[in-house]
């Protein structure tokens, strides 16, 4: 008998599937599936409690501060390891976010993990905070910046083409006052 992920066995979910599809028959053949499901039963059990699932950390919209977040992972039966978010990891994503505010974990939340097992929580100071909101002005007079140009360009390229128009209309259908002025000169 094959066991797959997490005490899974591939033959046993055949065998149901047969039994269910009415091409089991013989006694002995469901013998054989109460001594495997007898074997199965205890593994996983015994696997569901060795795994549990990582606690929410981290939310957009409720923001867990880092005391938070230990807390959860110790009455998860977790252990903490804390990181501070360095400067060069400073991301404009930072800067809407409060001191000690948790941002990411290694396993992600909901992921299974072994009871016991530490669980890395990364967070933000206030310095990367202040970093993240200068970037974030920075890219701001950038665009603006980029915007003002190709304002610019624009502007410069529609007096060059109304220019170029009046040209090229007067060229070709001349106005009643030169004509007049022609008569005369004539």
């Amino acid at each position: 008998m094959s066991f797959g992920v997490l005490g899974c066995s591939f033959s046993l979910h055949c065998f149901v599937r047969r039994l269910y599809m009415g091409k089991v028959k013989k006694p002995a053949d469901i013998g054989k599936l109460l001594d495997v499901g007898a074997a199965v039963v205890p593994l996983l059990v015994t696997v569901a409690h060795e795994f549990i699932t990582v606690p929410m950390l981290y939310n957009k919209g409720f923001p867990y501060n880092l005391e938070q977040a230990t807390q959860a992972l110790a009455n998860n039966g977790l252990k903490a390891m804390p990181i501070a978010v360095s400067m060069s990891e400073a991301n404009i994503k930072y800067r809407d976010c409060c001191n000690f505010q948790v941002v990411d974990s290694a396993p992600k939340q909901y992921s299974p993990i072994r009871r016991g097992s530490y669980v890395t929580i990364k967070y933000v100071t206030q310095d990367v905070i202040d970093e993240s909101k200068r970037l974030f002005e920075e890219m701001n007079a950038q665009k603006a910046a980029l915007k003002r140009v190709k304002s610019e360009k624009r502007t410069k390229r529609e007096q060059t083409q109304r220019v170029g128009i009046k040209d090229g209309i007067g060229k070709i259908i001349p106005h009643r006052k030169n004509k007049k002025h022609n008569r005369d000169e004539d």
